[in-house]
Order: structure tokens, then C-alpha cells, then sequence
């Protein structure tokens, strides 16, 4: 079974549009084997049937919100304000337990940490010294339900675990029957979050690739209409950079609208 439909030198022709689209990012559509992607999909949901494997990715935010309510120090604290909530619905894996019956998922991480892969990366964004999450901190699977949502946000830029920008989001969505009316756009906004610049629909096998940075500020804030038992799925990756980003000018974690 192939990987990618096509060699990872044949889409480097859209590196123009990547460079022209503001944030700079690119949508590709079918980019990997179909039978591939199916594979992937079958292991999300096997791997969706254990929850060991899942946790709830605001439970952090949610713990220090509590800790600054009880301390009544809100005022202080613009990130962390009272009563809200970045996201709901929403679980992720970051596929820290054994992946022997997961081949598929195996051969992902394989092929995206791979130097060709980097390589590639490389020559669309522009961005050079490229390192992969190889700790799986950030990477990994997500999963929204019915009226799940995530709010408008920035990706964190300083990945102080290796002492790195995080510099390149990639996602590749694995929903073989998603209905539009469903919801669930990936959807880009102005660095004042006035204006929506940019949506993508969460189709089956579209990869999403974007230069990250403390302005570009994207989600799905419209909880999400799909019936019972049907997910949203992503696979999600990070890259990073020892090089000082041109268009980071601070070290943060996430940043919410809020």
C-alpha cells in the first residue's frame, strides 16, 4: 500500500500559493492513498473503542482556571477568564500507548518524521532547520462530537520541551462521511479577529499546512451539528525550528479569543 498518491516533489508547485496565501498555508486534497487513508481511519476508530488512550485536551486550562477563581485573581489574568471554556466535545490521543496493532498509524509518524517529508516542508514553507515532534507532545489524533467546538486560538510558538518554535501545523482529516451541514471548517481569521479570511471544510483525506506564529488565529467555533456517534477526526503534527521564526517576536502557549 502507498503512502502519498504522488512523489512529495510533485506538489512543490504549490509552494507560491503557500507563500501568497495570508496566514501562508496550503490546502491539498487527496494527497495521500486512498486505501491509506481508510486504513487510518479504521485505527482512529479502533483506537477511539479503548479511552486509556484519549484525554481531555482543556483539563489543564480548566484546573488553573478553578485555581485563579478560588484565588479571586481573574483581574490579573486575561488568558484565564471566568466561566470560559476554549473548547467542549473535543478529546485527543496523543499516542503515547503502544501502537503494534496500529500499522497504519505506525507508518504515518514514520513517513511525516521522515527527512524526505522534512525536506519537503522545507521547500514549500521556506522555513529551514525543521524538527519533528519525535516526542509526540503535540502531534496526534483528535476527536469532536455533537456540539463540540474549539474556539478561535493561536497554536503555542516556543515548544519549551526542546527548546524550539513551533513553526509548521499539519493536519490531515479522516472523516469518510462528513455532511457539510455538519459543520466543523477549519477556519483562518485577521490578526484583530474581525474577519474570517479563509474556511475549509473537514473532508476526507485534505492535509492542511500552515506557517504558525502568535497572529494566526484559526478553529471551528460553531459547535459542531453532526448526529450521535459520528466524530470529527484529525490527525494533527508540529514541526519546529531552532532559528529565530521572522514572524514570531514572543515565546507563548496557546493565546484563546476567549
Amino acid at each position: 500500500m502507498n503512502t502519498f498518491n504522488a512523489p512529495l516533489t510533485s506538489y512543490l508547485s504549490l509552494s507560491d500559493i503557500y507563500q501568497s496565501n495570508k496566514p501562508n498555508h496550503i490546502s491539498i486534497q487527496d494527497m495521500f492513498d486512498n486505501s491509506f487513508i481508510n486504513a487510518l481511519e479504521k485505527e482512529f476508530d479502533k483506537r477511539l473503542e479503548d479511552k486509556n488512550n484519549w484525554k481531555d485536551p482543556n483539563r489543564g486550562f480548566l484546573e488553573r482556571q478553578l485555581e485563579l477563581e478560588q484565588a479571586n485573581e481573574f483581574q490579573s489574568h486575561e488568558k484565564y477568564k471566568a466561566g470560559y471554556n476554549p473548547s467542549k466535545n473535543r478529546i485527543c490521543d496523543r499516542l503515547q500507548t503502544s501502537l503494534d496493532n496500529f500499522p497504519a498509524i505506525s507508518r504515518l509518524l514514520e513517513e511525516l518524521n521522515s527527512e524526505d517529508f522534512l525536506d519537503f516542508l522545507t521547500n514549500l514553507t521556506g522555513i529551514n532547520g525543521l524538527i519533528a515532534d519525535l516526542g509526540r507532545r503535540s502531534a496526534g489524533l483528535h476527536a469532536g462530537f455533537k456540539d463540540g467546538y474549539l474556539d478561535i486560538h493561536t497554536d503555542q510558538t516556543w515548544n519549551p520541551y526542546i527548546d524550539a518554535f513551533s513553526c509548521i501545523n499539519v493536519i490531515i482529516y479522516l472523516n469518510s462521511d462528513w455532511e457539510d451541514e455538519w459543520g466543523g471548517k477549519l477556519e483562518f481569521l485577521d490578526e484583530n479577529c474581525e474577519q474570517k479570511l479563509f474556511e475549509y471544510n473537514c473532508v476526507q483525506n485534505r492535509t492542511m499546512i500552515w506557517t504558525n506564529s502568535e497572529n494566526v488565529w484559526h478553529g471551528y467555533p460553531s459547535p459542531l451539528k453532526c448526529p450521535e456517534g459520528k466524530v470529527r477526526k484529525c490527525f494533527t503534527a508540529f514541526y519546529h525550528t531552532k532559528y529565530q521564526m521572522f514572524n514570531v517576536t514572543k515565546k507563548t502557549s496557546a493565546v484563546w479569543r476567549g
